[in-house]
């Protein structure tokens, strides 16, 4: 792995002289140099129509040949969950970043495919786009790492006894996630008004929230029990279809930030960092096949995500040996895993150091 020693939060000579504005205008340079935009591709346009077209062929195949055989309807559901990761992983998470395309309203409807599958769109940019990227692995600020004491993900975090298993509890529990977000996380912000929003922009979060969740009580219960005439049948889909993208999905997502080398920032306000070396120090890459990325929307390279993420995804692997050899240039650890396991590993692994009851607890 590059780069697994890390500074300590409070050595704030390290990387001193780390510009996020130098880096940028090494990246727009290279960016001219190759006559591309920053926003949006060709490429990612045929990506997004393929993903949609492949996902209404393959939901269609489960609604007609599914009733007729059990090994006819456990492949094509697999398959319905690749399609399901790629259309929220590369395509509706570059257009909530505004990276899909140069055109707004293009990618207002490549975000509504969150819509499409029983998400908010405005839950997802105020927790994700603004809170998670504006404050990575900073307990209490970053959602992404608050679990209300289920998980001990940040060694500031309060230890509970339950923690010692939290190694093994880990999967069965990621396997709910998206469940959980559908049917109350989305509801429960919107009653409590967590983001304080305007009454239009709370009644327009009311509206997508009756929206989505009659799309994904339509498309994945309503019309499969029509089909299927048992809600034994229509429960297996469902569940095998939610729990498998769940926990899918949130690996992909905690592998970057929450493992054996990334840093956590309890004390924001008292740190200094430049903008791009906070996300250097808290994100790491893994490498993988071409199929992995193409399915993750080049998520598994988080670093140049996380300091530019309204640069589209197909730019990552032209600017990550830029960012590398800035970070190399100024002492900074690039931290990239081998491949997914080992980052899947590096995970697991931190959740069991952290199970341990701390010295002083």
């Amino acid at each position: 792995m590059i780069g697994t020693t890390l500074p300590s939060t409070s050595e704030q000579q390290v990387g001193a002289d780390f510009s996020f504005k130098e880096l940028r205008d090494r990246i727009h340079a290279c960016l001219e140099e190759n006559n591309l935009q920053l926003k949006g591709s060709w490429g990612m346009w045929r990506k997004a129509i393929f993903i949609a077209i492949s996902w209404i062929l393959v939901y269609t195949a489960i609604m007609i040949y599914g009733p007729e055989s059990f090994w006819v309807a456990v492949p094509l559901t697999l398959v319905l969950v690749v399609f399901t990761l790629a259309m929220g992983l590369g395509v509706m998470h570059d257009a909530s970043h505004r990276a899909f395309s140069g055109s707004k309203v293009l990618n207002n409807i490549a975000n509504l495919t969150l819509t499409f599958i029983g998400g908010s769109t405005i839950v997802w940019y105020h927790d994700h786009v603004v809170s998670h990227h504006g404050h990575t692995n900073i307990p209490g600020q970053d959602p992404d790492i608050h679990t209300n004491g289920i998980f001990r993900f940040s060694p500031s975090d309060e230890y509970r006894w339950y923690h010692r298993f939290q190694h093994l509890y880990a999967a069965p529990l990621y396997c709910t996630k998206a469940l959980i977000w559908v049917w109350y996380e989305d509801m429960n912000i919107f009653a409590n008004n967590k983001y304080k929003l305007r009454r239009r922009r709370r009644f327009i979060l009311f509206v997508e929230i009756l929206a989505s969740r009659a799309s994904h009580i339509m498309l994945f219960i309503l019309l499969p029990y029509l089909v299927f005439q048992s809600w034994a049948w229509t429960a297996a889909f469902y569940l095998g279809h939610w729990l498998l993208f769940s926990l899918s999905m949130v690996l992909i997502f905690e592998v970057a930030h929450v493992a054996d080398c990334q840093e956590f920032y309890p004390e924001q306000d008292k740190l200094e960092l430049d903008w791009a070396l906070h996300q250097l120090l808290t994100t790491a890459n893994f490498k993988t096949n071409a199929f992995m990325v193409w399915l993750v929307g080049g998520l598994n390279q988080q670093i140049e995500h996380h300091i530019f993420p309204t640069m589209t995804s197909f730019h990552y692997p032209l600017i990550r040996p830029i960012v590398m050899d800035y970070a190399k240039e100024h002492g900074v650890p690039y931290l990239e895993y081998p491949m997914f396991r080992a980052s899947l590993a590096a995970h697991f692994r931190h959740l069991k150091n952290l199970s341990k009851r701390p010295a002083a607890a």
